[in-house]
């Protein structure tokens, strides 16, 4: 009986910890949202943040990103493409290429590389931001850090997610179009 209740405790625990966590995410989305709506959020400081982390989450890894997205995507279009063929299939080749790589695959795996890429770098500085007391110190000035801080880095991963999702589905778009129908134009 005694290990049942440690079960079912155990299991509680857990399921509060889960709703915890949840409620925290939403939270925070929830007040991102609300600044969004503010005109005081828009400003030069918010808009230099922004224009910095664009940088940080998609220019400087431009290259890399395209490389990747240049052998998912020869992969996932030689794939589907011996699939057709296997089975007469090619007259629906590129609609099923636009399908999966480009409107499906391609952009989870462009917000997974970002996650991967940048989510560690922005949770380190904000880490350090808080070890050092910087959170602190903005709101003894009366600058909020959600606003001048987190905001403005969650717009630019989003901006720069959109942005490398829609070069990678062009690339991928002018891969499959040499891939089925060759160089002629």
């Amino acid at each position: 009986m005694n290990f049942l209740a440690a079960s079912i405790e155990s299991l509680g625990a857990k399921v509060v910890g889960w709703f915890t966590v949840g409620y925290g995410m939403f939270a925070f989305l929830a007040q991102a949202g609300l600044l969004l709506l503010e005109p005081a959020t828009w400003n030069r400081a918010t808009f230099d943040v922004v224009v910095k982390q664009i940088y940080f989450t998609a220019v400087q890894i431009l290259h890399v990103f395209l490389g990747y997205a240049l052998v998912i995507s020869w992969l996932i279009i030689t794939i589907i493409l011996s699939t057709a063929r296997d089975f007469g299939l090619t007259e629906f080749a590129s609609e099923m290429t636009i399908r999966v790589l480009v409107l499906e695959l391609l952009p989870f795996l462009t917000a997974l590389f970002v996650a991967l890429r940048s989510g560690s770098a922005i949770n380190t500085e904000v880490a350090l931001m808080q070890v050092n007391n910087e959170l602190d110190a903005l709101e003894h000035c009366k600058v909020p850090p959600m606003q001048f801080e987190f905001l403005p880095r969650l717009i630019g991963g989003v901006v720069s997610v959109v942005t490398l999702a829609g070069l990678a589905g062009l690339l991928a778009l002018l891969m499959g179009y040499l891939a089925i129908y060759g160089m002629n134009l």
